[in-house]
């Protein structure tokens, strides 16, 4: 016999018994009345997929700490829950981190409409709101669909499961299906919840059945389904390099209804190139307690040399991983022209423009190169498809 675990309204309710109790709990100063609701809507739905119990620890670890209610404590619930799966192999706890992205704004600003909605059943039910299905994020390698994973789940503030797929599979009959009916149905105990699939394209490569019998396509298959049919608020998050194997054999797996929406993620464009390094440039134009600042530049003089290494002339073709790659190739070739000093010196917007230039023409998709030639054409599908397209 399974017991459920315990649903939303609950966990709301003892939570609000917790905050009516003897030594009331208190609110963050200025929350009004409907701040204050959403507020508790999120901290009980972070609660799901613990047992009672768990959760009643959660709320006084806090209590006894001196916090006031506020996000922090779902970020404390979220912890809770990274035990819970401790033992789930497929599945995989990831921590917010503090990142800044250049470019995707577009992904960004379709977050942020349905961020309200993907955690309060009471902003849903006032609107007459379906929970958000997922995303499809199709595109190069390097263009941050990774990142864009890891910020909805910060920006939403659930907490975030990759999905392991090559976990799922095992030795004997019958063991690949049954393990993804658990980690699927552990989701949904956690839930709400950012359910991260990374790199889809190649976790179900085998779903030809050459080789595994066909274990690839019933595992596939039950993603489809689960998909198609799941009630609780997991939000989907997946991505793709090389679809066209995918989609060419399954399109059923792009089609609306199982994600809400498909997004391009290209090449950045010379505005996203510009705001990319100003990232990456910026954190080195700061003094810190351990060195002087690596280049010695004012807000405007920073701003211009970001906007001549985003020209085409020097950076075309090249995605945020790259640019990144390449201002730590310029750090370290200033430490080694300069090594007595630390590099401090030698690390000149001079030095950072060669080294930008060449790394330019090592792009993974320069003009001419098959990476290149394979991107125009899934391009081409993206664009005949309508989807979203993300600079």
């Amino acid at each position: 016999m399974r017991f459920p675990l315990p649903e939303t309204p609950e966990l709301l309710k003892e939570l609000h018994a917790m905050i009516a109790g003897v030594d009331a709990i208190q609110f963050s100063p200025g929350l009004q009345d409907p701040e204050r609701a959403a507020l508790c809507d999120k901290i009980a739905g972070a609660g799901r997929g613990l047992t009672l119990d768990d959760y009643r620890r959660g709320l006084q670890l806090f209590k006894v700490s001196g916090h006031v209610l506020d996000d922090a404590l779902i970020e404390q619930m979220h912890f809770l829950k990274a035990r819970v799966i401790k033992d789930q192999q497929a599945l995989e706890y990831s921590r917010h981190d503090d990142f800044e992205l250049g470019g995707l704004k577009t992904v960004e600003d379709w977050i942020k409409k349905r961020k309200d909605a993907a955690v309060s059943e009471t902003v849903r039910g006032k609107y007459h709101l379906p929970a958000p299905k997922g995303i499809l994020l199709c595109g190069v390698s390097g263009g941050g669909k990774s990142q864009l994973a890891k910020l909805i789940a910060k920006v939403f503030n659930l907490a975030l499961l990759r999905l392991d797929v090559g976990a799922l599979f095992g030795k004997y009959i019958g063991d690949s299906e049954e393990n993804t009916r658990n980690a699927l149905r552990l989701a949904e105990a956690l839930a709400p919840v950012v359910l991260w699939l990374d790199e889809v394209d190649k976790a179900f490569s085998g779903m030809d059945g050459a080789g595994d019998g066909g274990v690839s396509s019933r595992v596939f298959g039950q993603f489809l389904t689960w998909m198609s049919e799941k009630r609780d608020n997991v939000f989907v998050v997946a991505t793709a390099n090389d679809f066209s194997r995918l989609f060419a054999r399954y399109p059923e797996f792009m089609r609306r209804g199982r994600f809400d929406e498909i997004f391009w993620v290209g090449l950045p464009d010379e505005a996203a190139r510009k705001t990319i390094f100003k990232i990456y440039l910026g954190k080195h134009t700061q003094p810190t307690d351990q060195a002087q600042a690596y280049l010695n530049l004012t807000p405007t003089q920073l701003d211009e040399l970001c906007g001549e290494l985003s020209h085409a002339a020097n950076s075309q073709n090249m995605t945020g991983a790259e640019i990144e790659a390449a201002i730590s190739e310029a750090l370290y070739e200033a430490c080694d022209h300069d090594r007595p000093n630390g590099g401090l010196d030698k690390f000149t917007p001079d030095l950072i423009r060669q080294v930008v230039q060449a790394a330019m023409g090592r792009a993974l998709y320069v003009p001419g190169g098959n990476a290149h030639a394979a991107l125009v054409s899934l391009e081409g599908v993206a664009t005949a498809n309508h989807w979203v397209f993300v600079p």
